[in-house]
């Protein structure tokens, strides 16, 4: 998998945030195989965990094996980043809708909160 998508669920952030993420360009084709156990103590403390606390302690986890591993330093920043609008042109649109799609979808920002420069 590559490392970018080790960062992404380490910092908890969806795939489709990857554009967020900001680094070296090696990151993003160096593939790894990164296997990790946590110790009994430790695996035995999350049995008893809710979903979330689980997941967030993994998350923590992940992010503290990449700041050992791969000496991964990152800071998380708001920036302006540009969208794009899709509006109509003049005499209408064209396009006819797809009967089997879903209706919604995610709404865009000029700012976001993510994962900023990561340094090697």
């Amino acid at each position: 998998m590559p490392l970018r998508a080790y960062i992404l669920n380490a910092f908890g952030m969806q795939p489709s945030a990857s554009a967020q993420l900001i680094g070296p360009g090696w990151f993003n084709n160096a593939k790894y195989e990164i296997k990790g156990k946590p110790p009994d103590s430790i695996q035995d403390a999350m049995n008893l965990m809710t979903t979330q606390e689980r997941a967030e302690q993994i998350h923590l986890m992940m992010e503290s094996l990449l700041a050992d591993r791969f000496k991964l330093k990152a800071h998380i920043e708001t920036r302006e980043m540009p969208v794009y609008e899709l509006v109509l042109a003049k005499g209408g649109s064209k396009m006819k809708e797809n009967p089997g799609s879903t209706k919604g979808g995610p709404h865009q920002t000029g700012t976001y909160q993510g994962c900023g420069d990561i340094d090697p």
